[in-house]
């Protein structure tokens, strides 16, 4: 028999006891619909909460906030002093030092109630310089009103600031935010522009977002002049990185007088590499859970196809006294079982992507499609068959002739 003859055969006998093939591969269809929708919907979670841009995963945060506080021997292994907060002149030393290879922001945070016109919010107060907008990706966001601070207020120390639309609505609901005075404190500052709330990336889900920023001299000289300097450098290529990185901690560590320094420097561009490989196996995992229900319902493949067997061996006597060889009949039930397996497997990967959507709208959060998923489910189901269905086609195939013509 050909190929051909072997597949209308083997299409006519499922035919026949269409409500019994579709109970057998409904466990083919749950395990394909449970791995697609399980793996898709943490991609799709994963995307919604992710903070970083792919600008950002190239940003190298040095000494934040304070150097790291170790235990530093001198030469005769007494302790030495604690390293002290960064200033200004450090920046100023690692700008110039990196001055063409790579952009160098500074920044200051200060966290407090903000007023304006009767109204106050919690917020976070961002103290930076032109470059530290561009290196805390804020110069990518859109400007809604008005525009960014430039260097110009940095070197007066301004009393100007930028803020978030969520900020804006809150302190000004009727829209006429520029110009106008939002009080840190003591300190009036005059609004110069507003810029979007935060957008997860890749995902279009905006995050209500309490921020402001100004110049890192306003914040040192006007809010809070003990406030923690933090050191951001941005290069061009995360490669880059290790050396700048050492290069920086050489100066620092020179300009400190401190016989060994170990700065608190992250490389987010690593960090991010070391999430997404934990998110990965977590993936994996669901993926193998979801699997279970492949293998169960490859048992039930098994199940029916031995029944199948049992019930049409005397239909498998008189094939093989009229000619019909071995191995056509292997290659017929064997049939039988992949086009139950990848029935279920196209019809699972439809439900499975159903479940999707459905959780997707009711979370609030991006469709992701995991074309591993997807894959891995049909290519598991084609597997499935081939492996679960060799058996009784194989048992098929080495009947007796004799003995199957005898069978009742």
């Amino acid at each position: 028999m050909n190929a051909a003859s072997t597949t209308r055969l083997a299409l006519r006998t499922l035919r026949r006891a269409m409500l019994r093939s579709a109970l057998s591969c409904l466990g083919v269809v749950i395990g394909v619909a449970s791995l697609v929708a399980l793996v898709s919907t943490f991609e799709g979670g994963i995307a919604k909460y992710s903070r970083f841009s792919d600008s950002q995963l190239r940003h190298l945060a040095v000494a934040a906030n304070t150097l790291r506080k170790t235990r530093l021997l001198d030469s005769e292994n007494q302790l030495a002093p604690i390293g002290e907060r960064l200033t200004v002149a450090d920046y100023m030393a690692v700008a110039s030092a990196l001055e063409n290879r790579a952009i160098t922001g500074v920044k200051l945070a200060h966290n407090g109630t903000i007023r304006a016109y009767g109204r106050q919010a919690r917020a976070t107060c961002w103290g930076v310089d032109t470059s530290g907008l561009v290196v805390n990706a804020t110069g990518e966001r859109e400007v809604l009103e008005g525009s960014m601070f430039g260097p110009s207020d940095a070197a007066a120390a301004a009393l100007v600031c930028v803020i978030t639309k969520s900020l804006s609505d809150h302190f000004f609901p009727e829209g006429q935010s520029l110009g106008r005075s939002l009080f840190i404190g003591p300190v009036p500052f005059r609004i110069t522009g507003v810029v979007a709330d935060r957008q997860s990336p890749g995902a279009g889900v905006v995050t209500t977002e309490s921020a402001v920023w100004l110049p890192y001299t306003s914040i040192l000289r006007r809010v809070n002049p003990s406030a923690s300097i933090t050191l951001e450098i941005l290069v061009d290529r995360p490669e880059e990185l290790p050396g700048i990185r050492d290069e920086v901690l050489e100066l620092l560590s020179s300009r400190k007088g401190l016989r060994r320094v170990e700065f608190a420097a992250i490389n987010i561009a690593e960090t991010m590499k070391q999430m997404r490989a934990q998110t990965a196996v977590v993936a994996q995992i669901l993926g193998s859970i979801a699997g279970i229900s492949l293998i169960v319902g490859g048992i039930g493949i098994m199940n029916i196809m031995y029944a199948n067997v049992s019930e049409r061996t005397r239909e498998i006597g008189i094939r093989s006294s009229f000619g019909t060889r071995p191995s056509d009949l292997l290659r017929q039930f064997l049939l039988e079982a992949l086009i139950l397996t990848v029935s279920g497997g196209v019809l699972g990967t439809a439900l499975g992507l159903g479940v999707t959507a459905l959780l997707a709208r009711i979370f609030e959060w991006p469709i992701v499609l995991s074309y591993n998923a997807l894959l891995g489910g049909l290519g598991s189901s084609t597997l499935v068959g081939l492996f679960f269905g060799y058996y009784p086609a194989k048992r098929a195939a080495m009947l007796d002739p004799i003995v199957a013509l005898r069978h009742e």
